[in-house]
């Protein structure tokens, strides 16, 4: 697990704007910087979030690849968001709240995890041992990047914000507010910080195109704003991916004499999936380079690409016609 330690990569999708591509790092994203430091020790780790947060999907991953036990709250949800059933798939224990108050969310979260003897950790990990190692990551892409004008970043928690202003004291750090306004105007920013107001709601997802995978819950909304505002030069931290491509295995379940036959079906995601964005045969870069990558001519469609392999059944059988989506 060398995710804190990972050098960056780093892009140029627009003149002006340089992009930290931390959703390259992990499907966990940026919060693996700083992730093992909070966890190590604790034999289970618990954690309540909206259903489209990266927060849990970051902790299931470590859960994963460190063995230890992740439970997740949430409010509870008619279908699960990608990001959930991700979560779900790499080994978390999901828990569904009713009421789904992110209050009520938190509050039992926090009475299990005090039951259980586990680690409780709050709202987009903003804790201060979580600050150091997120710091030491951003000033070792200041190295690499100077100061530029500006420093472009999504604001949730608050603390990716923070840290930028710390890591970039002499940039001004523009955060579009994509989190609750109650929770940042509760807490002190540095005075390079500049609270943008987003143009849509938490729960919305913005469907401006953006030329790398981005969260569109989340930086794609910082993105909007930042291609269209940004002045002199620009770095835009995306913190990470929107996961808008999957692979379902999808099983047609059949009487047991007939054969049982395996359907894969490549469907693009939830988010936004008429307006997939494909990214140029360039786009793969190496640790400490920075390039130029110009933005891929969206693909769009009306419908879900499928693609399915044959299901036989015996000829003296009735036939059964199947169609995605039926059971």
């Amino acid at each position: 697990m060398d995710w804190p330690t990972r050098p960056a990569i780093l892009e140029r999708y627009a003149p002006n704007i340089t992009v930290v591509r931390d959703d390259l790092l992990s499907e966990g994203g940026s919060k693996l910087r700083f992730l093992p430091f909070l966890v190590a020790g604790a034999h289970e780790v618990v954690f309540g979030g909206p259903f489209c947060g990266g927060a849990p999907l970051a902790l299931a991953v470590l859960g994963r690849e460190s063995g230890q036990r992740v439970t997740l709250f949430y409010a509870k949800r008619k279908q699960l968001h990608w990001r959930q059933a991700r979560a779900q798939a790499l080994g978390a224990q999901l828990r569904e709240v009713a009421p789904g108050y992110m209050t009520n969310v938190q509050a039992k979260a926090r009475a299990y995890a005090a039951q259980a003897g586990a680690l409780f950790l709050p709202l987009g990990f903003d804790v201060p041992a979580a600050e150091a190692p997120f710091v030491e990551a951003m000033r070792e892409v200041r190295k690499r990047v100077g100061d530029p004008d500006e420093v472009w970043c999504c604001a949730g928690s608050g603390m990716l914000a923070r840290c930028l202003a710390c890591a970039f004291p002499n940039s001004a750090i523009k955060a579009v507010a994509v989190g609750l306004a109650s929770r940042h105007g509760a807490q002190p920013f540095p005075l390079n910080v500049s609270l943008l107001a987003s143009d849509y709601d938490f729960a919305e997802q913005t469907r401006a195109s953006c030329p790398f995978p981005s969260c569109g819950h989340y930086d794609r909304k910082a993105w909007e704003l930042a291609i269209r505002q940004a002045r002199g030069s620009a770095l835009f931290w995306n913190v990470a991916s929107d996961g808008r491509a999957c692979v379902l295995l999808l099983t047609s379940m059949y009487s047991v004499q007939f054969e049982k036959c395996k359907v894969f079906a490549r469907v693009l995601s939830e988010p936004e999936l008429a307006d997939l964005e494909l990214l140029p045969p360039q786009a793969a870069s190496t640790p400490g380079t920075v390039r130029r990558a110009l933005p891929a001519a969206a693909r769009r469609s009306r419908s879900r690409r499928v693609s399915t392999s044959v299901i036989r059944i015996p000829p003296w059988s009735r036939r059964r016609r199947w169609s995605p989506g039926s059971s």
